[in-house]
């Protein structure tokens, strides 16, 4: 049967015009919505949509016929309204090897709206040729809206400039997908945009390549990596409000971003491949959290590649980590790091160090939270100055294969372990076993004897021995009930005894008085000073924390304290503000406490905020109270 048997419509051959009627036989014109086209004459020519073009079916190209078509963007009028594109619709549209798709943004930008983008929009296509999308003008992006697009192996789609948007538009559109068996990529300076429609989801599904020397940003779609590569910049996957981002791993080398609310991972990161999960600043409800949420979906993770937790900034700057929802089972390497001493990664969820997993906090606060398993059956490194902190119940369990290896760098600067019970859940817990192995870094040599205090026990617990300390190191465990208590590591053999036994004790710290807390204004403040005479006293910390009840992932009420009614509601400690300060011997001062980011968030949303305050120095509480904070008000106008 002739290819004309099998079509309304066919193109006669030779470059034109979509609109041009002589190019089309029958006659009659151009197809309509109703009828089949075929462009499948021998040779290469190229097709150009300028105005809109329909058919029920397209297949293009075959053995001896090599066209382009192209789809170049300009102002279009439906009903009486102005539209910037222009658009080739069919249910179904076919594409052989040797043909070319191109989607041509034209210039008008806002000032003159006479370009457009150029769009693709059917059920189905099946690409087995390439498809190429490039911009004359910034204002104006190229459109794919196709359910279902297949690109087929040894065929590309290449964005080479401006924005592609990935988009079915409209209350009710269909659910799309793309399907990459070929190649795909994205040019340095383009972007490639996924979006969902309003109540339908996007999915990309990688099985080959892709190359993404520009940038590629899934805005809640879902992306599935089931094989191949993705080369250059990572592929950043984000939660906007009412739109779910995750990715599904398998298989691949490349690299993945999460960077704007919550995404869910499942799956296996493979061998080669790098997550990063940064703490960025998201907007929910017209309200600004300072965090980013990686969840595992209540399923468990394994990583054996590289998952890295990225808290940044400060303040209103930047934001915090937070891990939960499900478990995760680390044989590759976890690095939590970050530039900023006092953000958090929180943990509220069961991790499990594998044999061959590494769990490297590099910076700032590793806290497990809400009851999170922590346990360790590789190694584990504590960079100078970072903190691992367990609460609310929180426990980490150096098992009889699990090294423990917090780095020192000087007398004050080593990796540490803080044990609290500051509210709800019960204290954190660390229960020790298998190797401690401190690690000298840059340089720093300890005098003999000289002792590390890192297990500070503030109202948590420490639990057994290990069963080996190395690296010159002995444990003492002789100052659990001291004050301040902690579990520390001594240097070599201290002069006139045995390590950890007949050493000298160390002086007791002096601690700041708390004076009064009071509301100044609206503010908490507390007053705090100094004893006389001696030495400065430690750096006190105050921090303010409230209780987030949390449904579905989100609030539903905060509180001071936990409470004792039974709920289904998860329930998460959360900071909302913070204050430091230190002081000379015989000196006092008054520190207002001021809400970070989180607490304006939480104040904006509930107009009064309590929280319990915390005065805290050396590892140990030296009080607590609660304090209000309440939104402000405006005068009635006499």
């Amino acid at each position: 049967m002739s290819a004309q048997a099998a079509c309304n419509k066919e193109w006669t051959g030779g470059s034109g015009k979509w609109e041009e009627a002589s190019h089309w036989i029958p006659s009659g014109g151009a197809p309509s919505s109703s009828q089949s086209a075929c462009i499948t004459a021998p040779g290469p020519y190229t097709v150009t949509i300028t105005t809109d073009a329909v058919a029920k079916t397209l297949t293009v190209g075959g053995a001896s016929s090599a066209p382009t078509l192209d789809v170049v963007g300009a102002s279009q009028s439906y009903q009486g309204n102005a539209y910037n594109e222009t658009t080739l619709v069919a249910e179904t549209m076919s594409f052989a090897a040797n043909t070319k798709l191109i989607l041509e943004a034209t210039g008008g930008g806002n000032a003159k709206p006479t370009g457009g983008g150029g769009v693709v929009q059917a059920y189905t296509v099946t690409e087995a040729g390439q498809i190429e999308t490039a911009s004359s003008d910034p204002h104006m992006d190229n459109r794919i809206r196709v359910s279902n697009l297949q690109i087929e192996p040894g065929a590309s789609l290449l964005d080479a400039s401006g924005t592609l948007l990935f988009l079915k538009e409209g209350e009710g559109a269909y659910p799309w997908s793309v399907t990459n068996e070929g190649t795909f990529t994205v040019a340095a300076g383009a972007a490639a945009n996924m979006e969902p429609s309003f109540s339908g989801k996007a999915g990309f599904i990688n099985e080959a390549a892709v190359i993404n020397d520009g940038s590629i940003v899934g805005s809640g779609a879902e992306w599935t990596q089931l094989a191949g590569s993705v080369s250059g910049n990572p592929v950043e996957l984000q939660s906007p409000e009412k739109r779910s981002a995750s990715l599904e791993d398998a298989a691949g080398t490349g690299a993945f971003l999460f960077n704007y609310g919550t995404v869910t991972l499942t799956g296996v990161i493979p061998s080669g491949q790098t997550v990063t999960v940064r703490g960025e600043p998201g907007d929910f409800g017209g309200e600004i959290y300072n965090s980013t949420t990686l969840s595992t979906g209540g399923k468990e993770l394994v990583n054996d590649g590289t998952l890295v937790l990225n808290p940044t900034g400060s303040g209103e700057t930047g934001g915090s980590v937070n891990v939960e929802s499900g478990s995760i089972h680390n044989n590759g390497v976890i690095d939590d790091e970050t530039e900023t001493a006092s953000r958090i990664t929180q943990l509220d969820e069961s991790l499990t160090n594998g044999p061959s997993g590494t769990l490297e906090v590099n910076g700032g606060i590793f806290q497990g939270n809400n009851g999170a398993v922590t346990t360790n059956e590789g190694l584990v490194t504590v960079a100078p100055g970072a903190l691992v902190q367990l609460e609310e119940a929180a426990s980490f369990v150096n098992t009889a294969g699990g090294t423990f290896s917090p780095q020192i760098a000087s007398a004050s600067g080593f990796g540490a372990v803080q044990l609290t019970g500051p509210c709800c859940n019960g204290p954190g817990i660390f229960t020790a076993g298998g190797t401690l192995k401190p690690v000298l870094v840059g340089g720093f040599v300890p005098s003999a004897g000289q002792e590390f205090d890192l297990f500070a026990l503030d109202g948590g617990k420490f639990e057994g021995a290990f069963a080996a300390v190395g690296n010159g190191f002995t444990a003492d465990y002789s100052h659990k009930a001291s004050e301040p208590a902690f579990v520390g590591a001594v240097y070599g053999t201290p002069a006139g005894g045995a390590p950890g036994g007949g050493s000298t004790p160390k002086p007791k710290p002096r601690f700041v008085q708390v004076g009064s807390v009071s509301h100044k204004q609206g503010k908490p403040t507390v007053t705090l000073s100094c004893p006389a005479g001696g030495a400065a006293c430690q750096v006190v910390s105050v921090q303010a924390t409230v209780i987030e009840h949390l449904k579905g992932g989100r609030i539903t009420a905060v509180s001071a304290r936990k409470g004792k009614r039974k709920s289904t509601a998860k329930k998460k400690r959360v900071v909302v503000a913070t204050g430091s300060v230190t002081l000379t011997a015989g000196a006092s001062k008054t520190l207002v406490l001021t809400l970070n980011a989180n607490g304006n968030a939480l104040l904006k949303k509930y107009g009064k905020l309590t929280a319990i305050e915390t005065v805290s120095s050396g590892g140990t509480t030296i009080s607590t109270a609660t304090v209000h904070w309440q939104k402000a008000t405006k005068g009635k106008r006499k």
